[in-house]
Parts: structure tokens; C-alpha cells; sequence
């Protein structure tokens, strides 16, 4: 989950952590330069796998997801260009809308037989721009052994439940975790023609059902809590609540090493956001050929059924998700029917403004109505129109 701060801090961030690589693309024979979002775990994987698997070296830059896309967009304008770039998968409008990256080159795309979710990460105006990397989304998860109503089959249970021993259920503050309250109550997040209504009834009814989840305690309070998804972890494998929240990413985390002691079931009604990693090639790389040729190896079965197990990966592939273990494929039929992440070269920025509204309402900071017309105003200021007339 990307961490918010200021413009700012954002570029001075993204300076720091890239500045070994501000640089123009290397010849052809010099090491690939690979650019990704990996978090710590999975660039040690990462690693290790470079270290026995290629032939020609591959030098890796991590990306914090905060920053990524503020510094991608900079470095490809102004010629640092990297070979590769392993990116979220809601950033290719705004890439392909620039001229900054590659359309798959028909060969390399049929070398694969992709999930249509998979499928569906890459493609933007009748075109794949990028080779899959991992599907992800939110679900519920559980242990085996907890007495709890299973599935939850609606948001109405899921509010009902009791809290005589304390909350029921993990999950982070913030907008991509709110998103799914919000398509229950019938809000849309991206469109063309301008800002969603975010301050609508609807918008505000749906942020109050989210925070009221805290203020009730059937949510833990984690607004405290230094690392909130490490403390809703722990909470999950001290049995302190029976049901996290969360993506696939917290797999391992929860499982503790037992994958078989749990279950996954999609969120009620299928609201959950659904979206994945993907990879793509800049236009200015000289090394076109040997960047898809690292990008296919990433999206090779073996390596993402392995990934899956040890990572929480959920795969690209029929091959690959055939590979990759009962929680692996578990997640996986949560994610189908779910819905995707909106696809519009402004959907990514909407959550900067979204994620601290929710924040601000949960902490009884703001009303949602105030919130969510501060949201308004920000979105209206994105999509470059004027402020609405006050009624």
C-alpha cells in the first residue's frame, strides 16, 4: 500500500532513492537495467533468482511505490532511461498516453496463455502494453478453526458482527480499502469526462460505514499502530481477530508456515478492488529484445508458482496458478468477478487525495461530508476544472 506524503517530500524522496541510476540506457551488451516496485522480501527473491537464472547481469533499482510513478514519468522525460520497469498496473494510461512506453510485440504475447484477469492488467485501448506480473486484490481471509459466519454473504453481516470478545477484523485506513464500501453503495472512481461524484450521498454514506466499523469496534484501531498491517498481522496469528482484510501480499504472514490452516472468500458482494504488477519497456531503451526476454522469464510458470508459495504472488498463467498451491489459487477464485481498478490516466492520483479523507474520518478528524467535499474540490482541480458554485 503506497504511504502518503507531500509533493514535495515525494520528489525529494525519489531523488535519493534513484540517484545511482540517473543515467541514460546502457549499450547494447552492458548490464539491463531493471526498475521495480518489489517490497524487501521480494527483491531478496528477486535476487537470487538473477543471481542463477541469467546470463547477461541485470542491475535492479527498487522503487518505492510512493514515489514510483513521479519518478518514472522524470526519468524517462528527461533521458534516464532503464531497460525495465515492473510498475502498478494502474499507471499504463497515463504511460502509454505520453508515448513513454512499448506495445507487446505480438510474438512475445502469445508465448504465453494468460489469465484473462491477467489479461485485462495490460490491455488499454485494444492494446497490451506490458507483460503481467502478479494479480492482486483484497479479500477476506480466516482461519480454519474460527467459529465465524462463513462466507459473509453481505456487508449487512459483516457489520452485525459481535464484538463481545473484542473486533472481528483487520484491515488498513485507507482509500483502496474504502473503495470496495463505496462500489457497494454505487460510486465510481475513474471516468473521462471528469471527477467522480465523491460528495454525493452516496460517497458519504459509504465513508461512514466504513469508519463506523472502527468506531464500533468489529475493525481493530490501528490508527496508532507504527506498521498497521504488521500489528493486524500479529493480531491474525495471535487470534485476537478472526478475519484480516488484505492482499495476497500478507500470505505467508498469516499462513505462519501452515497455508492449509486457512480459507479465503472474496468480500461481500464482490466489491473488492482487483488489480495486479505488470511490466513494461520504455521507447528509449536501445535493449528492447533483452527486455521483453527478462520480462517473459519473470512471467515464466515455474518461477510464479514458486512465487506464489513463498511470496504470495498469485500467478499470470493457467500454468502458473496450476503450480502454485490451494491458497494461491484460492485467492485467486476470490479475485475472479471482482472488480478491477478503474482504468483512466487519472484513476492512480485519485487515492492521494481519497486515502487521507478516510484517514481523517476514522480519526473523527472530519466529518465524511467535509471530507469528501475537500475531496471534490482536489479531484475538480485534477481533472483542470473550476470550483462548483456554492448552493
Amino acid at each position: 500500500m503506497p504511504v502518503k506524503c507531500s509533493s514535495a517530500m515525494l520528489l525529494l524522496l525519489a531523488s535519493i532513492a534513484l540517484c545511482s541510476c540517473a543515467s541514460s540506457t546502457p549499450p547494447k551488451g552492458q548490464a539491463l537495467q531493471f526498475w521495480h516496485t518489489f517490497n524487501q522480501q521480494e527483491s531478496v527473491a528477486l535476487q537470487a533468482w538473477l543471481g542463477k537464472s541469467r546470463k547477461r547481469r541485470v542491475v535492479t533499482t527498487i522503487l518505492p511505490f510512493a514515489v514510483a510513478n513521479i519518478r518514472i514519468r522524470s526519468a524517462l522525460a528527461e533521458g534516464a532511461c532503464p531497460d525495465l520497469l515492473r510498475i502498478d498496473s494502474t499507471r499504463i494510461p497515463g504511460l502509454v498516453d505520453a508515448e513513454l512506453i512499448r506495445e507487446v510485440p505480438t510474438p512475445i504475447w502469445h508465448q504465453r496463455e494468460w489469465l484473462q484477469e491477467a489479461q485485462d492488467l495490460v490491455r488499454y485501448q485494444g492494446a497490451a502494453y506490458g507483460i503481467p506480473q502478479s494479480l492482486d486484490g483484497l479479500a477476506l481471509i480466516r482461519k480454519r478453526n474460527r467459529d465465524i459466519l462463513w462466507p459473509i454473504p453481505s456487508l449487512e453481516e459483516l457489520e452485525k458482527l459481535s464484538v463481545n470478545e473484542g473486533p472481528r477484523i483487520g484491515m488498513l485506513i485507507d482509500g483502496y480499502w474504502a473503495l470496495a464500501f463505496l462500489r457497494a453503495e454505487g460510486v465510481t472512481l475513474a471516468t473521462s469526462g471528469g471527477p467522480p461524484d465523491i460528495d454525493s450521498p452516496d460517497a458519504v454514506r459509504a465513508l461512514k460505514r466504513f469508519a463506523a466499523l472502527f468506531h464500533s469496534g468489529v475493525a481493530m484501531d490501528v490508527l496508532e499502530e507504527r506498521s498497521p498491517s504488521h500489528a493486524m498481522i500479529r493480531a491474525f496469528r495471535n487470534d485476537d481477530i478472526d478475519i484480516a482484510f488484505t492482499g495476497p501480499w500478507d500470505l505467508p504472514a498469516l499462513a505462519d508456515g501452515n497455508p492449509e490452516t486457512l480459507q479465503v472468500s472474496a468480500f461481500p458482494g464482490a466489491y473488492a478492488p482487483r488489480g495486479g504488477q505488470v511490466l513494461v519497456v520504455p521507447k528509449c531503451t536501445q535493449n528492447t529484445e533483452e527486455a521483453w526476454d527478462l520480462a517473459l522469464a519473470l512471467s515464466s510458470p515455474i518461477l510464479q508458482a514458486d512465487w506464489a508459495k513463498t511470496l504470495g504472488s498469485i500467478p499470470v498463467t493457467k500454468d502458473g496458478l496450476a503450480g502454485a498451491g490451494t491458497l494461491a489459487n484460492a485467492f485467486y477464485q476470490a479475485l475472479v468477478g471482482t472488480m478491477p481498478m478503474p482504468r483512466h490516466v487519472h484513476a492512480p492520483e485519485l487515492f492521494d487525495d481519497l486515502s487521507p479523507a478516510v484517514l481523517a474520518v476514522v480519526g473523527e478528524d472530519a466529518t465524511a461530508e467535509e471530507a469528501l467535499a475537500g475531496v471534490n474540490r482536489a479531484w475538480r482541480r485534477l481533472y483542470h476544472l473550476p470550483p462548483e458554485a456554492p448552493e
